[in-house]
């Protein structure tokens, strides 16, 4: 089973930091998520939301700060930390890495940034359509791609794209989307654990952990890694 730590695993340290990525990797995490958007410069910027008020209590939109006035953001609940670049996670050495591209147009810039840093084969790309990964295929074909499909509908148009591993939402998690995955060979099925709200998305139960195993999933992403490993140990699976 994948234990992929949504948003850096913000359990000891704040979502989306270097440090919290390291953290997570340390407990176990086999891969750590990242949302990844531009700045104003092209430089890409670390962060779920379009706006930087959720993390940072700015009310600016990222794509209209400079890389310096991004930089410059510090956590609201904890000061301490600050924003990051893609960058820091890999001069870090924070992989793997699920990159969530919330702009295809990063695409190119983000598989430049890895062949720099050597790493092409330490990263997955995380896209949002079957057009994204014919994208990031026509440009890298060995890299690996996830969809964060929009309907479980779309599963057979991104298998076909060449998606290598498929999201879908805890609430998605029936036997007849599962099946729509499990239909084509060589494709992982991953679940988003919680529910698609903020204070949700990440959270589960272990009876619900217990459901994605029993049903086929191949992987799992949630915010608290040390919860997911011990809840595996319990049910005894590796």
């Amino acid at each position: 089973m994948r234990i992929i730590a949504h948003r850096s695993g913000p359990v000891n340290y704040p979502e989306q930091t270097v440090l919290s990525a390291l953290d997570a990797i340390r407990m176990g995490a086999e891969m750590v998520e990242v949302d990844v958007r531009f700045t104003k410069n092209g430089d890409l910027a670390i962060h779920h939301d379009d706006r930087a008020d959720y993390l940072f209590g700015d009310e600016r939109n990222i794509p209209e700060m400079t890389t310096t006035e991004f930089l410059s953001l510090r956590h609201k609940r904890n000061p301490e930390f600050c924003s990051h670049l893609l960058d820091h996670y890999m001069a870090a050495g924070a992989f793997p890495l699920l990159i969530h591209i919330k702009d295809e147009k990063t695409i190119p810039k983000i598989l430049e940034l890895s062949e720099r840093y050597g790493c092409t084969d330490k990263i997955t790309l995380g896209v949002l359509t079957a057009d994204g990964v014919r994208n990031a295929k026509r440009i890298i074909p060995d890299v690996k791609v996830l969809v964060f499909m929009g309907s479980p509908e779309n599963t057979d148009e991104c298998v076909e794209a060449g998606a290598d591993y498929i999201r879908l939402w805890e609430d998605w998690f029936t036997k007849e989307n599962v099946a729509r995955v499990k239909k084509h060979s060589g494709v992982e099925l991953w679940c988003m654990a919680g529910k698609c709200t903020p204070e949700g998305v990440g959270y589960t139960t272990k009876e619900n952990v217990e459901r994605f195993v029993r049903m086929g999933a191949d992987g799992i992403l949630v915010n608290d890694v040390s919860f997911l490993i011990d809840t595996l140990k319990e049910l005894r699976i590796q």
